[in-house]
């Protein structure tokens, strides 16, 4: 597992877009909570990771990563924990019926904690447009702005103009 996790991390460093070294970072990531996992023996503490790490895959703010997360997620526990379930769950002789009900558990509280990460980025999003629109407004308001100095320079130079030319005719008329 280590081994893979050292290939995951070559992989990511040569990865060519953004979203593949996020993506293959991601899986990465998940792969050293299964490694906790697998030298914990299985204990529930170590599940949390997963957890954890999906918070910081979140922050990607990319569909990509956060799916590759959740499919290899799914794939390791739906089947090693069917399989195998005292290697995930560190229950010995647990039967395939209660690891089933310890996948339900895990995919249910993943599944919480992904709608949590969806509904956190569509509130960052929000508040980008509304940052963007403020933006926005805000240079509008600063060439509107500018617009109103010139034009004020311009009729003062007018106005200066006709001084200085009714003052030239004052002049001449004397």
């Amino acid at each position: 597992l280590p081994g893979g996790i050292a290939v995951l991390a070559g992989l990511a460093a040569g990865a060519r877009t953004t979203a593949a070294k996020a993506s293959l970072t991601s899986v990465g990531l998940i792969a050293c909570t299964f490694a906790a996992i697998e030298l914990s023996g299985g204990e529930m503490a170590m599940h949390i990771h997963l957890y954890a790490v999906l918070v910081y895959v979140a922050l990607y703010q990319q569909w990509a990563p956060l799916l590759c997360a959740v499919v290899v997620v799914v794939l390791h526990h739906g089947s090693l924990g069917l399989a195998q379930p005292e290697r995930v769950f560190g229950y010995h002789h647990m039967s395939h019926l209660a690891g089933l009900g310890q996948v339900a558990l895990h995919a249910g509280l993943a599944a919480l904690e992904v709608v949590g990460i969806v509904i956190l980025w569509h509130f960052a999003e929000q508040a980008e447009r509304e940052t963007e629109a403020a933006q926005e407004a805000a240079e509008q308001q600063r060439r509107a702005v500018e617009e109103a100095e010139r034009r004020s320079r311009e009729r003062e130079t007018e106005a200066e103009r006709v001084r200085a030319a009714q003052a030239a005719e004052r002049a001449g008329r004397l």
